[in-house]
């Protein structure tokens, strides 16, 4: 009996090790440098009265498509062992150089409901419980508001 119970010990913890390390390594990485195409004005939605609608252009960025590949790149990379199918990049435009194997989201997807598209599937529907996600987003930010806060903002 006793020799049952620790040969079941034994089974289950190489079980437990086993299920351990099915555990996937999932990532979504953003990098936008666009956001105003030549040749065009910004185009702000009625009532927008902060963050980026305070702006006259929305400048464009230099590097942030260079660091979401250098993420793509370091996950990938032997030391943190993503596999590369599993990695889906998101940049405008396009990475002049991806990484073999990386998931490449078509760069007119850079929208909002592009974005949010993406991080549904990316970072909700596609986990499961245990899995490793990482989400990095090389991008402008914009200040915004919050309606729903209880108490008055710091600024």
């Amino acid at each position: 009996m006793k020799a049952n119970i620790a040969a079941f010990s034994a089974l289950a913890c190489i079980f437990a090790g086993t299920m351990a390390a099915a555990q996937t390594e999932r990532a979504l990485l953003i990098g936008i440098n666009t956001y105003q195409p030549a040749g065009t004005t910004p185009d702000h939605p009625a009532g927008c009265i902060y963050g980026r609608c305070e702006l006259g252009t929305f400048e464009n960025l230099d590097g942030s498509v260079n660091d979401a590949q250098a993420m793509a790149d370091l996950l990938t990379s032997p030391k943190f062992g993503f596999p590369s199918a599993n990695v889906a990049l998101l940049t405008n435009p396009a990475p002049s150089h991806p990484s073999p194997g990386v998931v490449l989201l078509p760069a007119d997807q850079t929208t909002r409901d592009g974005i949010l598209a993406a991080m549904q599937k990316y970072l909700v529907d596609l986990p499961q419980k245990g899995d490793t996600v990482v989400f990095y987003d090389a991008s402008h930010g914009s200040l915004r508001v919050n309606s729903k806060a209880t108490s008055s903002p710091c600024w």
